[in-house]
């Protein structure tokens, strides 16, 4: 006796239209709840990764004061036209030269020297500076002579004016070996509180030539008002704070006015606050007055 048997896929039953439906749907669902948790992942991974960086830049430091017999790299050199940033990367932080490299162009992922929430772009601020979590305050600089470059997006507590009340008050401060006379080498041992002592965070190193003001550190991470509002901070005891912009007014407005003073205003609070009598100079995190 024959048996007969239906073709392949005749007689199975298959979806319906509201079936399908319904799958759809409960991707949607899962890829909306998803979502959401892989970008604050990702995001908490990039800022672990800057304050990794922001660490390995400052135990370079420490050890950089060890053997110069406690002196702090100077901000910028000017008889080689060097910064900071590359006098580290020259002796052992990892950062390729970029001086064959346009200005627009970003180098890799192996440098300690870039945030990476950073934008790709090469920023030069004016004197309209945009709030700390604009685009153009998130960049990066490419900084050093034609020789060697280095580019970066950490701002380092450092002056480069002529203000010689200020020189006397920033940790780290341009330097001029040709003219011994100008010299100011500040050494780490003067830092009465290292704990307290910015020296390096989110932000632009700005322009040679002039002072650089606290208004150009960034927020670049994820905070409690929402994204870019947390600041990451390297201090000189080598420790990494991750600071949470969230300064509110009474009527509840955000008030990127930051750096003031605070004074009886306890609503308004600052990720830095300046020293009373400098009202226009840096903020209260430098070496004390001598």
């Amino acid at each position: 006796m024959t048996t007969s048997h239906p073709a392949d896929g005749i007689g199975k039953p298959a979806f319906t239209l509201i079936e399908l439906l319904i799958v759809v749907a409960v991707i949607g669902v899962l890829a909306g709840l998803l979502v959401p948790t892989v970008l604050t992942t990702m995001q908490k991974a990039k800022q672990v990764q800057c304050q990794s960086n922001l660490r390995q830049i400052a135990l370079s430091v420490k050890t950089y004061a060890t053997d110069y017999r406690g002196s702090i790299p100077p901000t910028y050199i000017q008889d080689s036209g060097l910064y900071w940033c590359n006098l580290l990367a020259k002796r052992d932080l990892p950062s390729p030269n970029t001086a064959e490299m346009a200005d627009d162009e970003r180098t890799g992922q192996e440098t300690v020297f870039i945030c990476p929430s950073s934008t790709n772009q090469y920023v030069e601020l004016g004197d309209d500076i945009p709030a700390p979590d604009h685009d153009n305050a998130q960049g990066w600089y490419r900084l050093g002579n034609n020789e060697y470059k280095t580019d970066c997006s950490y701002y380092w507590n450092g002056y480069v004016g002529e203000d010689e009340d200020l020189r006397e008050r920033f940790p780290s401060l341009s330097v001029n070996y040709t003219n011994p006379q100008d010299i100011t080498i500040h050494d780490i041992s003067e830092i009465a509180q290292q704990s307290a002592t910015a020296m390096v965070m989110d932000g632009v190193f700005f322009q040679e030539g002039g002072a650089d003001q606290p208004e150009r550190i960034a927020a670049r991470h994820r905070g409690t008002a929402g994204e870019r509002r947390k600041t990451n901070i390297a201090f000189y005891d080598a420790h990494v704070e991750a600071l949470d912009r969230d300064p509110r007014t009474e009527g509840g407005d955000i008030d990127w006015d930051q750096e003031s003073n605070v004074g009886d205003n306890l609503d308004l609070i600052p990720i830095m606050v300046r020293e009373p009598e400098l009202s226009d100079g840096p903020p209260w995190f430098m070496l004390p007055k001598r």
